[in-house]
């Protein structure tokens, strides 16, 4: 039986994150909570145990580098305690442009230990920034790395579908002309689904896991489908996605 999953999902953001918990559970969503710095997965950790259907990754986001690039030796530690890290990637955007060298030394620093441990599954951010997070990440990573909300050329995308990335993609993507042009692209058995919670709103409120039967509509749709077939390709996709980061870990002998 095909199952939801949404890869990306500020869970610690959300007004009431244990009853967030809860539903995805109820509705079965298989869901990557993701945080922005070290201090944050601690805190959640602490608050939430993983349960059947949520997997929390400790991360520190680009935006973050100056303010908290001071745990990047945390957040290295706390690596070793799970299969999944993100936010994490660089973002060239004008905003955040001046701290791309800090951006980049952190990001490195997180791919490296992820290339050591092996087997990890990383989401990361790569806005205006995709060449050079691509060629951080380089072309034999020991893992699974997710372009979380890609948004760079189609020539950066095919160099990432090259090296066997994967794209996670949400329902404003699938609502614009370059979100959709990307998906078509993009080879089908590479696309997972993301909610990016609570970034982007559904119906006027923030998005929450369960949401991403939107977004498997709107695929289904686009890949003129049915919603069960894009459903069972989705859920396909990401067990192949851990398959390929649990081969690395047994090949290195971690398992």
């Amino acid at each position: 039986m095909a199952r939801l999953v949404d890869t990306h999902y500020h869970l610690e953001l959300a007004s009431d994150f244990h009853e967030v918990a809860r539903e995805l559970e109820r509705h079965a969503v298989y869901t990557v909570a993701v945080s922005n710095a070290p201090s944050v997965y601690v805190r959640m950790r602490s608050m939430l145990q993983e349960q059947k259907h949520l997997r929390l990754a400790v991360g520190l986001h680009p935006e973050l580098a100056v303010s908290h690039g001071h745990q990047l030796a945390q957040c290295l530690d706390l690596m070793t305690g799970t299969d999944y890290v993100g936010e994490i990637g660089l973002d060239g955007s004008p905003r955040f442009r001046a701290s791309l060298l800090a951006q980049q030394q952190i990001f490195t620093s997180i791919v490296e230990r992820a290339r050591e441990l092996r087997g990890k599954v990383l989401s990361v951010h790569s806005r205006r920034a995709e060449a050079a997070v691509l060629a951080t990440i380089g072309l034999e990573f020991p893992g699974t790395v997710i372009l979380h909300w890609y948004s760079g050329s189609l020539t950066h995308a095919r160099q990432a579908v090259d090296a066997g990335h994967y794209f996670s993609v949400n329902s404003a993507m699938l609502k614009s002309t370059a979100g959709r042009r990307l998906i078509q692209e993009v080879p089908k058995d590479r696309i997972l689904t993301e909610t990016d919670g609570p970034f982007i709103s559904v119906d006027g409120r923030p998005a929450v896991p369960w949401d991403v039967s939107e977004t498997i509509r709107s695929l289904a749709f686009l890949w003129d489908t049915s919603v069960w077939n894009a459903e069972q390709l989705i859920w396909a996709n990401f067990r192949q996605a851990l398959f390929s980061a649990m081969k690395h870990r047994s090949e290195s002998g971690i398992l």
